[in-house]
């Protein structure tokens, strides 16, 4: 069902100028600063469930990105597809969409309001910053913690911890692995696009890359935050705004390999970003990216790497369980794995 507030995404606005800023951590961020437009929002128009997402493409222009039900990973199914629209320009503190009369306000009190033709209310979507359900998750006892912001006794020389105990981009695990789980929380900055963007990822084995890119909103590509990079997209875009915490939560199982040392079985990999799968036993031939042209081209353990390729991203809270066959049960629970 197409509804009322899908009709105001297809007009674009003229856009207005906005000094490029970037953050690191949300109390970096002024209360009254534009960065606090771009965000998700939910709530009803008439009777119909509707989550929205505002996109902030830099230089005062903004896209309205509509779901019905819900947002990704939380009510919309990826199958019914989404409304996108075009840019609309920053006004004194807000943001417009509108078409046929019809408008959606995106004001800096968290609210977006979609108005008729007359002017009357039709619903109000409030700004909600959601968080994944393992985030902050306690390493169950089988677990060894590789970082919870007090040493760097688990990473290799190079990595470094900031002066509020988190973990920086660039660290290298100081032990090699093979089969694996990882749960491993973070953070992108906040840049005005066009300016940059935040790009890291972890590298398991050193080969095989889940990306971590500042993505929120943008279409599905196999390059974008939540992909097995270049090798395959995500199921649907589950990445949140800049300047949110993230959780990935990854089954690595590291190639087999016969006595001779032929290859007898490929990489399996499963992922859930922010609490939604976004890819289940997924078979990979080699590395991914990068990763594949390193030698030896695959080998049956090694270290992980938390790519340093631009900005400052940031880590916290990293725990692994090696040699894991299945998902740990506290992440059972949370995620409601069966």
């Amino acid at each position: 069902m197409r509804t009322v507030l899908a009709l105001v995404l297809a007009a674009g606005l003229a856009v207005a100028c906005a000094q490029a800023e970037s953050y690191i951590t949300p109390d970096e961020v002024p209360e009254d600063s534009y960065v606090w437009l771009q965000g998700e929002y939910l709530g009803t128009v008439g009777e119909d469930r509707i989550g929205a997402q505002v996109v902030d493409w830099g230089g005062g222009s903004y896209e309205l990105i509509v779901y019905e039900d819900g947002l990704p990973g939380e009510g919309w199914d990826p199958e019914s597809g989404d409304e996108r629209g075009i840019q609309a320009e920053l006004d004194n503190d807000s943001v417009t969409f509108s078409r046929d009369g019809y408008t959606a306000e995106v004001s800096l009190d968290g609210t977006l309001t979609v108005r008729d033709r007359d002017g009357a209310v039709l619903g109000v979507l409030e700004r909600v910053i959601r968080q994944s359900p393992t985030l902050s998750q306690e390493a169950p006892e089988e677990a060894t913690v590789l970082f919870d912001g007090t040493d760097l006794d688990m990473w290799r020389d190079g990595a470094e911890m900031t002066e509020d105990g988190l973990l920086g981009q660039g660290a290298r695990t100081a032990e090699d692995y093979g089969d694996l789980f990882i749960h491993v929380e973070y953070m992108l900055p906040y840049w005005e696009r066009g300016e940059s963007q935040a790009n890291s990822g972890i590298y398991i084995q050193n080969r095989y890359e889940v990306q971590m890119l500042e993505s929120f909103g943008r279409e599905l590509a196999n390059h974008l935050d939540g992909s097995l990079y270049n090798v395959k997209a995500p199921e649907f875009l589950a990445t949140l705004p800049p300047l949110q915490w993230q959780t990935l939560d990854i089954l690595f199982r590291a190639p087999r390999f016969d006595e001779d040392g032929n290859k007898t079985e490929n990489v399996r990999i499963s992922v859930y970003q922010n609490g939604a799968l976004i890819h289940d036993e997924v078979e990979l031939e080699g590395g991914t990216g990068a990763g594949g042209s390193r030698e030896p081209r695959e080998i049956e353990a090694d270290h992980f790497w938390l790519q340093d390729h631009t900005g400052e991203v940031r880590f916290q809270n990293v725990w692994i369980v090696e040699g894991a066959q299945d998902w740990p049960e506290p992440v059972k629970e949370a995620l409601d794995i069966e």
